[in-house]
């Protein structure tokens, strides 16, 4: 006798770390992120709620199509350079020809997608922001309360150093033993414990670097590589820099 396996269609998601009942736990239609919350017991004392880490399948899926198709564009004029005189006196040679095609070939990257979504889980157990709608296979880890200041990328060594109130962000690569030569220094940003960003290019950031206000525990410093690229190739350029990026994130991911 053969038995036809009937799928149940149970949408489940998984939650993690710092809560008091962690697991995976069934929802239904349209149930929410704080009454996942909520099942799960909610934040334990030693739990950081602002460092909670969110992930989306949905949004995974999409950062490595966004991936891929950076890697299309760089094939596509990798193939125009390698034709005789399709870019002129920008044509490449074997040898520069040979470094991009490592980077678009196989899986290069896609390890360092996590469809990460930044929630704000304070705002969302109080009821002051708006709750998010599950989706099957979103997971939820809650770490513990970080006291240290991460400092990664483009330094002599990569660190995480004790929190200390008034510390700027350069006292902060000092401790690392500063940037080296293959830093871009106006560039640096902040990775927050949330997974949200603090750009050079804004007024937080300006905030930030002052010794007057600033870091928090958890923070995260980002000093990224300062990428050359090769003549006539843009797209090498911002590749690079999707994949770089990528990887600090998830560098940063795990300090928390």
């Amino acid at each position: 006798i053969n038995l036809k396996q009937i799928s149940t269609g149970v949408k489940t998601v998984e939650v993690s770390g710092e809560v008091y009942f962690s697991g995976v736990y069934p929802i239904s239609e349209n149930q929410t992120l704080g009454e996942l919350i909520t099942r799960a017991g909610g934040i334990t004392e030693n739990g950081s709620a602002e460092g909670a880490y969110f992930q989306r399948q949905s949004l995974k899926e999409a950062e490595i199509q966004r991936l891929k198709s950076a890697k299309n564009e760089l094939k596509r004029k990798i193939l125009l350079s390698s034709q005789s005189g399709g870019l002129g006196q920008n044509a490449l040679d074997n040898n520069s020809i040979t470094q991009l095609t490592s980077l678009i070939v196989g899986d290069t990257g896609e390890n360092e997608v996590m469809g990460r979504l930044v929630v704000d889980i304070d705002s969302i157990i109080n009821g002051s922001a708006e709750d998010v709608i599950l989706e099957d296979g979103d997971t939820l880890h809650i770490p513990t309360i970080r006291q240290s200041v991460a400092v990664i990328g483009e330094v002599y060594v990569a660190n995480s150093h004790l929190y200390r109130q008034g510390l700027s962000i350069e006292d902060y690569i000092n401790l690392s033993g500063g940037i080296n030569a293959y830093a871009d220094e106006d560039n640096i940003y902040i990775i927050k414990s949330d997974g949200s960003i603090i750009a050079p290019t804004t007024s937080q950031f300006s905030r930030v670097t002052t010794r007057a206000s600033g870091l928090n525990p958890g923070d995260t410093i980002v000093v990224p590589l300062e990428v050359q690229p090769f003549s006539g190739i843009r797209a090498t350029t911002e590749l690079t820099q999707i994949i770089y990026q990528m990887a600090l994130a998830a560098a940063a991911v795990n300090s928390f």
